[in-house]
């Protein structure tokens, strides 16, 4: 059976040129270009209408929509959540299909025929409770093997929302966060090594096209709580990356982070912490035969955000 994950990211939004502290609340009502909307679940539902028609991305050489009717929209009193199938495919590839019992080529495919599939995504949007304003909600997203859409979804919505809403939509993995920094309290990091460039103070250094990169390695290290919080901080998006690589007066280009996962040594720079994506395994037991129980699979998916959203802060500081 293919294997099947979730890749799950927190997302707020700024109006363009505003800076980077002045992200909208999630419940407030929104103006741009006299279009009124209330809240930014009724901008996420107007991107989704327009994307019930294929969207052809010729540099990726995919095809992205939002398959329609299959929007669903939840009140649980505190937060909501939207549900809705993302389809998508590559094209570009000429082969032919061939049965794997009969071994008989059932289907020659053309270059222009995209392979779509169906991926689910739930968005999660907690409500306002008391002074406590929302600035950041939760998307996860439903991958198959190999294949996901957050990279295409997050193009076509971030273009949407720039040019028809006058916003940037950011995103953070919140499983990274999590991760790293149950890695850091449990002190289950192999290594830690800071970076930084310096001047070499020998004169025949100066022919390199690099020279003077320091390195400090520490090996099963035990870091204090204070740089814990720094460090979630900064992957979280609530602090700059000058706070945290500003340790003892001395300034730091990067952090690098080396742990086992899954049988795997990996090294995660935090300076690219955007990049790295944790995929959790979703149970076997949701696809069935190899088809999906999509009830089953949007109530599990909904269980693992509401678990995550405890544990990340999704309201304004």
């Amino acid at each position: 059976m293919i294997k099947r994950g979730l890749l799950l990211c927190s997302f707020q939004a700024r109006k363009k040129y505003s800076g980077d502290d002045s992200y909208i609340g999630l419940n407030m009502p929104y103006e741009f270009n006299n279009n009124y909307y209330n809240n930014f679940e009724e901008m996420l539902l107007a991107f989704i209408r327009e994307c019930e028609d294929f969207h052809d991305n010729e540099n990726l050489m995919k095809m992205f929509a939002i398959s329609k009717g299959s929007v669903q929209i939840t009140d649980r009193g505190n937060y909501r959540i939207i549900s809705c199938i993302v389809l998508s495919g590559a094209y570009g590839i000429k082969s032919e299909m061939t049965n794997k019992d009969t071994k008989e080529v059932v289907y020659e495919r053309k270059p222009e025929d995209a392979d779509i599939k169906q991926f689910q995504l739930l968005i999660y949007i907690p409500k306002d409770a008391g002074c406590n304003e929302v600035v950041k909600g939760i998307f996860a997203f439903e991958t198959i093997g190999n294949y996901g859409v957050k990279t295409i979804t997050m193009e076509n919505m971030k273009k949407y929302f720039s040019e028809c809403l006058g916003l940037i939509v950011q995103t953070r993995s919140i499983s990274v966060q999590i991760f790293i920094e149950k890695l850091l309290r449990e002190e289950r990091m192999s290594r830690i090594t800071l970076i930084r460039n310096v001047i070499s103070p020998d004169p025949s250094d100066s022919i390199l096209i690099a020279a003077g990169r320091e390195e400090k390695t520490y090996i099963k290290p035990r870091i204090k709580d204070e740089f814990i919080k720094k460090v979630i901080g900064y992957i979280g998006g609530s602090i700059s990356d000058k706070q945290v690589l500003e340790i003892d007066d001395e300034e730091y280009g990067d952090i690098k982070f080396t742990f086992n996962h899954s049988g795997r040594i990996k090294t995660v720079s935090l300076r690219a912490i955007d990049k790295f994506s944790l995929i959790e395994d979703l149970p076997a037991g949701l696809y069935p035969n190899g088809d999906v129980d999509r009830g089953r699979l949007v109530t599990y998916v909904e269980s693992v955000i509401t678990d995550y959203a405890q544990k990340i802060v999704l309201v304004r500081d």
